[in-house]
């Protein structure tokens, strides 16, 4: 593990009290709209939907997976020089180089954000109170897509073996093996945490939940903070 790796691991680590009361304050939140429970059914739909439907068109996984590596690139700057797609052989995306942490944020982006919902979330402040039950059906329903995709994806890539992609010569690691199992688990469970405690601030309250999960997120590290802090280890003397 690189220094910069180092960092950012206990960085995810610390980043891990807030982000998780930050979620669960948002999603508390959004469990309190009066669109709530179509979100929930429509969840459950889309994950019993989506089982069978990416066993028999795997293509649908693989073409989101590989378009939020494109995307998170270019949210960093980074041009895309290549974007492929197989049927059942699996896909890459080729993009410009740059930081070690860019890179790491590109590579473990799939398995972290929400695409889908996260797009449908940006919408939420233009939709009008009759149509928010059909919005907030078609969100869960990305959703429960997400979370079929996301397990599935993980369980696939949750290793330090190789595999030869689509047209390579030669055999690579997958995005998490590559950069090794524990590094990429922080990582990873951070990035979820943060990435989803805004998907469920925007849909709760519009572009008005951002600051509110921010706020969440502050006070939860401090939480934390405070609470190590208060244990004292260093000043803890052995009685004899």
């Amino acid at each position: 593990m690189t220094i910069v790796r180092f960092i950012v691991f206990f960085a995810a680590l610390g980043l891990l009290p807030g982000a998780a009361a930050a979620f669960l304050d948002c999603a508390m939140r959004l469990a309190r709209q009066p669109g709530a429970g179509w979100f929930a059914v429509a969840t459950a739909a889309g994950v019993i939907v989506c089982r069978p439907l990416l066993r028999r068109l795997p293509v649908l996984e693989t073409f989101e997976h590989e378009l939020t590596h494109a995307i998170a690139a270019l949210c960093l700057l980074r041009g895309v020089r290549r974007f492929k797609v197989t049927w059942r052989g699996g896909g890459y995306v080729e993009h410009q180089s740059g930081s070690r942490l860019g890179d790491d944020l590109i590579g473990l982006a799939p398995y972290m954000v929400p695409t889908a919902t996260f797009t449908a979330a940006l919408f939420t402040p233009l939709v009008v109170p009759p149509a928010r039950p059909w919005f907030f059906g078609l969100a869960g329903v990305t959703f429960g897509y997400h979370l079929v995709s996301t397990v599935r994806e993980i369980r696939a890539s949750f290793t330090r073996r190789g595999f030869r992609p689509p047209g390579a010569r030669r055999e690579v690691r997958s995005d998490i093996g590559q950069r090794g199992l524990v590094y990429s688990s922080a990582f990873i469970l951070a990035g979820f945490l943060l990435f989803h405690g805004i998907t469920a601030a925007l849909l709760a309250d519009g572009y008005g939940g951002v600051p509110i999960w921010g706020r969440a997120l502050w006070r939860g590290t401090l939480q934390a903070g405070r609470g190590i802090a208060a244990l004292e280890p260093w000043k803890s003397t052995p009685k004899f």
